[in-house]
């Protein structure tokens, strides 16, 4: 029962949320079967304190102590008490947002054909919308229901007014255009990255729109987008880049830091990219966002960091050598990544802090014993850590190894990417690098070139660095 899907939800409730759905099963409105309120409260106090007791013929026991165990019985009151599991986090949504629920009551009261209640409830839905500080999409979406219910309701109580149409048509356009723009911005970071295609249809339309009604771009949430799709098409400028941010920074509280964190996100691979286009002018920049992020809770979700965003910083951070930063971000975010990994993600961390400090042999210690195999990114920069780490210490034979085993990796993979010819390209120069002698001008001309045109700058920095000294 512990690996049931009635359980795994419980362990996601914290005991307040447990306590309110012991309190649902026991109200007649929402269940009416006395068993499944007895099941319900054994599973909840089982599974606070005794979990042992949470086997299936345990709890049939304590609930049905005179009668032998029927399987199939159990799985039935397990399935049943599920749906309302759902039901209970269903309504707890619905009462936990406001908005929804004027919008609900409005529908209601239409339905009801109630129009002095309607009317008074559509002057509090509005202004309740007016003086919220939000203006996202669920700004406009929320606007738009209203909007909408206010005008099936004229149709009910026989007014004719055209304000209405005009509202929900503007709505309606500012809506599109919000979700276009912000799919399309997540669309030309996973392509910059994945190679998946042609831009989103319909895009273009949007563009004109916004550029013929420039009022549109009224909404701060829309003036955010559009600007950040620009910024990531390009031709991109280090002012266009700091003037979207301060925009951003005067209206951040017009986000959730859910939004803002989607915004950052992108603002940050934007940041990659010119970073690996050879723009230094975005190092520090990177970095600013990946601490404003972090120190405002945009980039945690639920309270965690993703490994992604965790390894990240950890890199941004080392480019500007803010080495003390770093092991104290390390220590300080390690408890917020996923308890199954996080231990994996942390000594992946800190060997790469201990490699740029210059202490390789705990580097390569903590690195050998890295598994990411299921993770190419993750894979392949712990070995090409480990590459720098075996030429720097003169380990050719482990060397030679690793380079064999990483081709083999490589020619497993499709769906990586432009990094895919990279590493090859990386691979294959590094073979070339380990047999190179001094003064053979013409072999090093050709290992330089092929080396700066390598799309991986911290590698392709080291190569050269490398190559350099072999042949001084």
């Amino acid at each position: 029962m512990n690996n049931s899907k009635l359980v795994s939800v419980l362990k996601k409730l914290d005991i307040k949320e447990r306590r309110s759905f012991l309190t649902f099963l026991d109200s007649p409105f929402f269940n009416q079967r006395a068993d499944l309120s007895r099941i319900g409260h054994h599973i909840v106090n089982s599974f606070e304190t005794h979990p042992k007791l949470l086997k299936k013929k345990a709890v049939w026991e304590a609930l049905f102590p005179d009668r032998s165990y029927n399987d199939q019985h159990l799985r039935l009151l397990m399935s049943d008490l599920f749906k309302l599991l759902e039901n209970f986090l269903a309504v707890s949504h619905v009462l936990s947002n406001a908005s929804l629920m004027q919008y609900q009551l409005l529908k209601a009261y239409r339905e009801k054909d109630l129009q002095k209640q309607f009317e008074q409830t559509l002057a509090k839905a509005r202004r309740r919308l007016d003086r919220q500080p939000l203006r996202d999409y669920g700004y406009l979406q929320n606007s738009y229901e209203v909007e909408q219910e206010y005008y099936s309701y004229l149709g009910i109580a026989n007014r004719m007014d055209d304000a209405p149409v005009h509202r929900l048509n503007r709505l309606a356009d500012q809506q599109f255009a919000y979700k276009k723009l912000k799919q399309s911005c997540i669309f030309l970071a996973r392509n910059a990255i994945l190679e998946e295609g042609n831009e989103p249809a319909i895009l273009e339309e949007v563009i004109s729109l916004l550029k013929e009604e420039p009022e549109q771009m009224e909404h701060t949430g829309l003036t955010v987008y559009y600007q950040l799709y620009h910024l990531m098409k390009g031709p991109a400028e280090v002012e266009h880049f700091d003037e979207l941010l301060l925009i951003l920074r005067r209206k951040a509280g017009f986000f959730t830091n859910e939004e803002l964190g989607d915004i950052f996100r992108l603002l940050i691979n934007f940041c990659i990219r010119q970073l690996n286009a050879g723009q230094t002018a975005y190092t520090q920049r990177t970095f600013e966002l990946y601490r404003e992020g972090i120190e405002r809770s945009y980039l945690l979700v639920g309270g965690r960091i993703s490994n992604f965003t965790y390894i990240n910083i950890m890199f941004s951070g080392l480019k500007l050598q803010a080495f003390d930063w770093v092991e104290h971000f390390l220590e300080k975010y390690r408890p917020t990544l996923e308890p199954l990994q996080s231990a994996n993600i942390y000594y992946f961390c800190l060997a790469h802090l201990r490699y740029e400090e210059g202490r390789l042999e705990e580097a390569m210690k903590l690195l050998v014993r890295f598994d990411a195999k299921h993770d190419f990114f993750l894979y392949l920069s712990a070995q090409t850590t480990l590459i720098k780490i075996y030429y720097q210490l003169g380990e050719f034979d482990p060397l030679e190894s690793l380079l064999g085993s990483i081709s083999v990796y490589l020619n497993r993979k499709h769906k990586i990417g432009y990094r895919k010819e990279a590493y090859k390209r990386m691979v294959s120069i590094c073979r070339k690098l380990i047999y190179l002698r001094p003064g053979d001008e013409e072999r090093t001309a050709q290992i330089r070139m092929e080396a700066g045109q390598i799309p991986i700058p911290s590698f392709r920095d080291w190569l050269l660095s490398r190559l350099e000294q072999t042949v001084s």
